[in-house]
């Protein structure tokens, strides 16, 4: 009865230890020489270890594509009869924010909701592209 007791110990002592082992991988994971903690921005380099800095998030990177290199218009909603709020030149860099359902224009009824440096507005979805951010 006691070796029975102990074997039950053990086996739950060593299922313990596994588990806690599956918990540890899954927050935990090595990178090369840095560690990145899971849900967190905190990222520890091996190579100086008091130094911790914040993980850049990179979002994709968004330009007007023009099919005929013309100026894309941006309005006030996501409707050719919304109120025109600005151009943005072909090429030009935005960010964008959302997408919403408006307008259907050739079966597609998807707007973006974007920034650019001369203000905010909406924008056709078929004049917008994502872009490489890493070219």
């Amino acid at each position: 009865m006691q070796n029975e007791r102990k074997l039950l110990w053990l086996e739950f002592c060593l299922l313990l230890a596994n588990f806690a082992l599956v918990i540890l991988q899954a927050y935990v994971a090595p990178d090369a020489r840095n560690i990145y903690i899971s849900d967190s921005n905190v990222v520890i380099n091996y190579g100086h270890q008091e130094e911790i800095s914040q993980r850049t998030v990179i979002e994709p990177a968004y330009e007007i594509a023009t099919q005929n290199g013309e100026n894309a218009l941006m309005r006030r909603c996501a409707h050719q009869e919304c109120e025109k709020v600005g151009l943005l030149p072909d090429r030009s860099m935005i960010h964008v924010l959302r997408f919403v359902r408006g307008e259907s224009i050739g079966g597609n009824d998807i707007w973006f909701q974007v920034e650019h440096n001369t203000g905010s507005g909406f924008v056709f979805s078929k004049l917008v592209r994502e872009i490489d951010n890493f070219a």
